[in-house]
């Protein structure tokens, strides 16, 4: 009787992996497959940014010290539980002003459900919505701070004007006296 390791010799560590662990006709089939709740949370956290009105994922204090130090989490702001081989996902969002929550999150759920089913084949049971904020468009913070200097350096403008024409007035009524 040959020796296994005879035959696995030559191989690649893929074709070694896969005669060690295949029985003799067995073809790798989806039953096989195992997808980590970890790699779900990953597309769900996508899907969920690929939303127009989310500004982002919100993070707790331990995936704000993890992004601190440089570090990005795609599955930040999802929780996923597996329930009778069935997702329920939780996501925490940060969502730009001036937009409908409702429709956001409808939004989001639709999405989020669609890329995870199609994706990855688990169910989705249930998209939860968690709205942890909301964000303020940084442009027109930036546009509200050049408005409000805008209107300093014309009070300005306004100031020395007055105080000229009020140092000609009383210019002109010296030269009279």
């Amino acid at each position: 009787m040959p020796d296994i390791g005879d035959e696995l010799e030559g191989k690649n560590p893929e074709e070694k992996y896969f005669d060690e662990h295949m029985s003799s006709g067995d073809e790798p089939d989806d039953d096989n497959l195992r997808i980590t709740d970890e790699s779900i949370a990953i597309v769900a956290g996508v899907a969920a940014t690929e939303v127009k009105s989310v500004a982002r994922m919100s993070v707790g204090i331990a995936g704000g010290i993890v992004e601190a130090l440089g570090r990005h989490n795609p599955a930040k702001g999802v929780k996923v539980e597996m329930q009778d081989d069935e997702a329920v996902i939780d996501l925490y969002v940060i969502v730009n002003y001036g937009s409908r929550i409702s429709d956001i999150a409808w939004e989001i759920q639709e999405h989020v459900k669609d890329s995870v089913e199609r994706l990855t084949g688990v169910v989705v049971s249930a998209v939860n919505i968690h709205i942890q904020g909301i964000e303020f468009a940084k442009k027109k913070k930036s546009q509200d701070k050049k408005n409000v200097q805008d209107n300093a350096a014309q009070k300005k403008t306004k100031t020395r004007d007055m105080s000229v024409f009020q140092f000609f007035d009383d210019a002109e009524d010296d030269i009279q006296e």
